[in-house]
């Protein structure tokens, strides 16, 4: 049997934590299994903890009559992701342009007014999540615009 070598395993442990098992009994002039071997025996790298993350899609795996599973494409699993993404981002903005579209029918007139280029803003936003279509909006306020002042007095009553 080998006489017992004269090395503190403290200090074998930093090195190996340092420069990694293999390079650090180099550097020390030990045999590199005997610093695998202590370092697996006195567990200087646990095993991290593994996080289970829920999936964010339910992968649709195709099969063909033979009843084998063909492997999606890396570019086809990127659009497919990308696709999700995009339906999940339009269902949010439309849910948030809900929101504040009926938080502007509670507007008085006046605040309508001074906030009318935020109103704007959220009716463009309402526009590309709701698939409405850009010719109706431009005819609605092309005739809005084209409406004299005072006959729209005149129609209130004033």
């Amino acid at each position: 049997m080998p006489p017992p070598l004269a090395v503190d395993r403290e200090q074998a442990k930093m090195m190996a934590l340092t420069y990694g098992v293999r390079e650090a009994a180099r550097m020390m002039g030990i045999k590199e299994g005997t610093m695998v071997q202590w370092s697996k025996r006195d567990n200087w790298f646990p095993e991290p903890v593994k996080q289970v993350l829920p999936p964010t899609m339910t992968p649709v795996l195709p099969v063909n009559e033979q009843g084998v599973i063909s492997v999606i494409k890396p570019s086809e699993a990127i659009q497919n992701a990308l696709e999700d993404q995009s339906k999940r981002s339009k269902i949010a903005f439309s849910k948030a342009a809900m929101k504040a579209a009926e938080h502007v029918a509670e507007l008085h007139p006046d605040e309508i007014l001074e906030k009318a280029r935020s109103i704007k803003e959220l009716s463009a936003v309402a526009a590309l999540t709701g698939n409405w279509q850009s010719q109706e909006a431009g005819v609605t306020l092309n005739i809005l615009s084209q409406i004299n002042i005072g006959e729209l007095n005149e129609f209130n009553g004033e």
